[in-house]
């Protein structure tokens, strides 16, 4: 499946939040099958997003610029944020062929897993079919 790496990304993000929680909120109650669909789409999405979060941390630590907000965290500092943005922006729009078993759609609304908003992000990685 040909995926942008943001669509990775995000939905890598969203698939995390589903099962560890997120904001305060606990991780969905899912049944074991869902659950287990879920934990396998996480690993081949973070297969392909984890290094390029590494490097984008990289990138972002790069600047020794400490995070006004977060102790222990670093941010891009205001004067170079529009060129790290528009960096980030092009690895963002990349195209990269991933092999995942998408999640059936059932899985999602059976169980109320996800809004149809948030379904929506996901996109291809939710199969009508599967």
């Amino acid at each position: 499946m040909l995926l942008t790496i943001q669509h990775i990304m995000n939905a890598a993000k969203i698939v995390a939040d589903v099962l560890h929680g997120t904001d305060g909120k606990p991780p969905r109650d899912l049944s074991p099958h869902v659950a287990y669909r879920f934990h396998r789409l996480l690993a081949q999405l973070w297969a392909v997003a984890g290094p390029i979060d590494a490097r984008r941390n990289d990138a972002i630590k790069a600047f020794n610029h400490p995070s006004p907000d977060v102790i222990g965290e670093w941010s891009v500092p205001e004067a170079s944020l529009e060129e790290f943005t528009a960096a980030w922006q092009e690895t963002a729009a990349a195209s990269v062929e991933i092999e995942v078993d998408p999640i059936p759609g059932w899985a999602l609304f059976d169980e109320e897993v996800l809004d149809v908003q948030t379904a929506l992000v996901l996109g291809s990685l939710v199969s009508a079919t599967a």
